[in-house]
């Protein structure tokens, strides 16, 4: 919790760190323990003039300390959204396969048709493969 009194000699006993207290770079390399597995799940927009937007995004965690000392480090972003995505998907399915079970099970037809799948170099953003399916 970032109320934690002694925050950084907490989280330097963890040999995982999952961050997620939307405090943009309050995790420090000198919190971890060598060879920590830190996992970054904050997204904050921070002011940084030479960005092209005038801002770009970071996680929780300083990811330039971090790295060094980590084992594993998420980066910000593109770290656990693809995840979160992916594992959202796979209940998705789980969820249809279970309702054709039912469905299969009551001799109904199935309702649902699939999209063609179309790989494409380099993986584009989650926006352009969603826009990709109108």
């Amino acid at each position: 919790h970032s109320k934690t009194e002694n925050l950084p000699d907490m989280v330097r006993l963890g040999d995982i760190v999952v961050v997620a207290v939307r405090q943009p770079l309050m995790v420090k390399g000198d919190w971890l323990k060598p060879g920590a597995v830190v996992i970054d799940v904050g997204i904050n927009s921070v002011i940084d003039a030479s960005a092209r937007k005038g801002y770009r995004l970071v996680g929780d965690v300083d990811y330039q300390s971090c790295k060094p000392v980590a084992s594993w480090i998420t980066p910000v972003p593109g770290g656990v959204g693809p995840m979160t995505i992916a594992m959202l998907l796979r209940n998705t399915f789980d969820c249809a396969k279970y309702r054709h079970s039912l469905i299969q099970n009551a001799n109904l037809p199935w309702p649902m048709r699939f999209l063609s799948l179309k790989l494409k170099t380099p993986v584009p953003s989650d926006i352009e493969i969603a826009r990709g399916q109108i």
